[in-house]
């Protein structure tokens, strides 16, 4: 089936009776028809499910630009977690992967990461026996009817 661009759905709901010589545009024709919608000029694919207003259809370009403006300057730079759900219900075409890897690469998240790293551990070294001990104490008073 051939992909549906951003172009292609545009031109057929804009245009209905665009021509379609192949199957496969005869049924990109049909479900641009059946699921998107231009509202004042932008592309809105129809809602369905849990969603109930119109996602807007992003081009491939905007993408970058509007999940930088959702993460830093409406969440102010809030985990993937929740600018993946403020994305979600608005932008329809936008995959989580696409929002994770540009969290991933985000300055601001970086520096004010908490840090994962772990000490390194060190050896104690003894020169004696008995300098240095451990001992786990075990209280088995509550044990003691049982052992008499």
């Amino acid at each position: 089936m051939q992909l549906l661009t951003h172009t292609t759905i545009y031109l057929y709901v804009e245009n209905p009776k665009h021509p379609a010589e192949t199957i496969n545009q005869q049924q990109a024709r049909y479900t641009a028809g059946q699921r998107y919608q231009v509202i004042n000029g932008p592309l809105y694919r129809q809602p369905e499910g849990k969603y109930k207003l119109p996602w807007f259809c992003p081009h491939e370009h905007e993408v970058f630009d509007l999940i930088v403006n959702e993460h830093a300057n409406e969440l102010l730079h809030a985990g993937r977690a929740e600018t993946w759900a403020e994305i979600d219900p608005k932008y329809y075409g936008i995959t989580k992967m696409e929002v994770a890897l540009l969290l991933e690469h985000c300055a601001t998240c970086a520096m004010t990461k908490s840090g994962t790293t772990v000490a390194p551990l060190e050896s104690i070294i003894v020169k004696e026996l008995w300098e240095r001990l451990q001992i786990g104490l075990i209280d088995f008073r509550h044990l003691g009817q049982k052992f008499k």
